[in-house]
């Protein structure tokens, strides 16, 4: 998350830790929702790229190895 722009790391930490809707994350930092929407989806996307590059992914419950480091299961 440090490596993210402050404004993506803002509507990120409000939204997904703080439990705001968009509309409150919106009046909190005076950005429309579309804004708070277009900023949260690149800093998930952005994310997501760091996961993917160290060799894990986020399946919805826990991070997990992916790619060559990870084991082949018989």
């Amino acid at each position: 998350m440090e490596a993210l722009a402050p404004p993506y790391r803002e509507v990120l930490v409000l939204r997904d830790l703080h439990e705001l809707t968009a509309p409150e994350v919106a009046a909190q930092l005076d950005i429309s929702v579309d804004a708070v929407k277009s900023r949260l989806h690149r800093a998930r996307m952005q994310v997501r790229t760091v996961l993917m590059a160290s060799g894990y992914w986020f399946n919805g419950t826990a991070a997990e190895p992916h790619g060559p480091a990870r084991q082949q299961r018989d």
